[in-house]
């Protein structure tokens, strides 16, 4: 991450308590078909590694779900982690660490990686890499947003007001799906 980003990142998030207040989580529906498309749904104990987690709005659904899941959260502003680390989240490490350096996390660890709302901060080959490398040969990457649908038309009216204000802000952005180039290279 470079040093102008880490600044944005690290100020942006600064009163992560209000964040963690009022950032909404996912619709449990949501949760189990990504689950189920990682093929870990039903794997009792699988080993999920969370780059992103914030102050563990994913996390805390992945511990409440009726599977017991091995899960490392990785998150590097202090702010968040500590929010995080709070929350004493049962068969969670908490981690700090970025998707393209992973350290401290074993080769070929994971069962699968799940970024929730937050692959734009590392949109890049090396930390898709990185994942690979700490990511069993089956698992598979899941991203997962909590916005209705990103690629719905601007005038389409959204259910929430906050849902509608983060639309037209994506929408504003000459370049909305850049992350998505990612995986072409």
């Amino acid at each position: 991450m470079s040093a102008a980003l880490g600044h944005l990142v690290e100020s942006g998030f600064a009163n992560a308590i209000t964040y963690d207040a009022h950032r909404p989580s996912y619709p449990a529906e949501s949760l189990n078909k990504m689950l189920e498309e990682m093929k870990i749904l039903d794997v009792p104990a699988a080993r999920i590694l969370e780059i992103g987690a914030g102050t563990g709005k994913l996390t805390e659904q992945l511990v409440a779900h009726e599977r017991s899941y091995e899960i490392i959260a990785v998150e590097p502003p202090a702010q968040m982690r500590r929010v995080l680390n709070a929350k004493a989240l049962p068969g969670v490490k908490v981690l700090n660490a970025t998707a393209a350096n992973l350290e401290g996390i074993e080769e070929a660890w994971a069962d699968g990686v799940v970024v929730a709302q937050a692959f734009h901060w590392f949109s890049n080959i090396e930390a898709l890499q990185e994942m690979r490398r700490v990511t069993k040969p089956y698992g598979i990457l899941a991203l997962i947003w909590n916005f209705e649908d990103y690629s719905s038309g601007v005038e389409w009216k959204s259910t929430t007001e906050w849902e509608d204000g983060m639309k037209q802000l994506l929408w504003a952005h000459e370049n909305q799906h850049g992350w998505q180039t990612t995986f072409q290279e």
